[in-house]
């Protein structure tokens, strides 16, 4: 499995579009907060030929500790799904 850190992803950016890398990581960390405000106002947000970020409601729900057998209340909370777009979808297929 290949592993990608954020530096290295700023790095290979920069590189292809022949930019520092401040600004790069500048572009990303502000593409990062919209992304993360759109959700908190429980939008979505398409990017195109990669997917499309929205925002999931989790409900409360009852559980049971296994050790002791007692009933605990989750509670609800948000979270953030991604699904990916047709041509990424299409891509990942061939890859062996």
């Amino acid at each position: 499995m290949v592993k990608m850190t954020y530096k290295e992803l700023v790095d290979k950016i920069s590189e292809k579009i022949n930019m520092p890398k401040t600004h790069v990581k500048t572009c990303l960390d502000a593409a990062g907060e919209e992304i993360l405000a759109v959700l908190e106002m429980k939008g979505k947000v398409p990017l195109a030929n990669l997917g499309t970020f929205t925002y999931k409601a989790f409900s409360s729900r009852v559980c049971i500790n296994p050790k002791t057998r007692e009933k605990l209340t989750v509670p609800a909370r948000g979270g953030c799904g991604f699904k990916s777009s047709t041509s990424t979808e299409a891509t990942l297929k061939t890859v062996k």
